[in-house]
């Protein structure tokens, strides 16, 4: 008598990838960005729009597929990009309330910095600033002072295709939202292809995640990590699953900072203070201030 071979028991902490969004991990390939933030105006009509069957959020999977694609593209030597057209979506503590959605995050936690929103926290940030009648105000752009519900995250291979994805986001959602502020962003170019806009290596420090059916073997140097750290709801996540709503589970945070970097000043530095004559000597001090070599190494594989 042959013995049922034992079936395999799901992993309960396996991600779902069609549950979580593409930028959120593995992250968006592209060549151009736009963040689109608006405050919602009428939520009926913006729920409404949440339902179009035209507006669907890249997910995990999607983004497997197109860097599948690209990999092909590549191998095939095919002549231009792979076209896309990426969006994800996010909200504030402020969208949420506007949806009518009232539970917190972090129901252990009063002082969750979400809740409380960046700008409440920005002296506690090290942001510049001055304390004036209302308490501390900080130097930001007086747009990131205002009220700001949530933001679209349009990536693409070209400005042309953010510009179009942009436009079918706005007819979808109409007068049920106002533009706060549009911001725009491309990968660098030339040398710097390939380069984070800090200078170093792009990817080197994007950690893989457990337990995430599809996705491609991690690359050599980071430790994969428990998927929690990164996505709520899972093995891993700081905040007891007891403590999050249902609905947040497989959701993730998103922190919007506007620096200066400073990368050819940086470089001039580094001619300034003449370490070019000790090649070695000019890597290790930028190394130092950074914890990696402009090629990305982190220290354990720069020896």
């Amino acid at each position: 008598m042959s013995q049922q071979p034992l079936k395999t028991l799901p992993d309960l902490d396996q991600v779902d990838t069609s549950n979580v969004q593409g930028d959120i991990y593995p992250g968006f390939p592209k060549r151009n960005e736009d963040f689109l933030f608006f405050v919602i105006r009428d939520q009926a009509k913006f729920k409404q729009a949440l339902k179009n069957p035209d507006f669907k959020p890249t997910t995990t999977a999607d983004v497997f597929v197109l860097r599948q694609e690209i990999k092909d593209a590549k191998s095939r030597q095919a002549v231009g990009l792979v076209p896309m057209a990426l969006m994800n979506i996010a909200f504030s503590r402020n969208g949420l309330n506007a949806l009518g959605i009232a539970e917190s995050l972090n129901q252990t936690d009063s002082d969750d910095p979400f809740e409380q929103g960046q700008l409440d926290n920005a002296e506690r940030l090290g942001d510049p600033g001055q304390i004036g009648p209302g308490g501390f105000d900080p130097h930001w752009d007086q747009e990131f002072k205002s009220r700001i519900d949530g933001v679209f995250l349009v990536a693409g291979e070209s400005i042309e295709s953010v510009n179009g994805k942009v436009a079918k986001i706005q007819a979808i959602f109409g007068d049920s939202i106002g533009e706060v502020l549009r911001f725009s962003g491309a990968v660098r170019s030339g040398a710097n292809k390939g380069h984070e806009h800090f200078g170093w290596f792009d990817g080197i420090s994007q950690p893989s995640l457990k337990n995430v059916p599809g996705a491609p073997p991690p690359q050599p140097g980071p430790e994969q990590i428990s998927p929690g750290i990164i996505i709520c709801g899972h093995d891993g996540d700081p905040v007891s699953t007891t403590a999050r709503p249902e609905w947040a589970r497989e959701g993730s945070y998103l922190a919007f900072r506007k620096l200066k970097q400073l990368v050819p000043e940086f470089h001039q530095f580094l001619v300034k203070i003449q370490f070019q004559k000790y090649p070695i000597v000019s890597m290790v001090v930028s190394f130092r201030a950074h914890d990696c070599l402009d090629a990305g190494q982190p220290e354990p594989l720069s020896s």
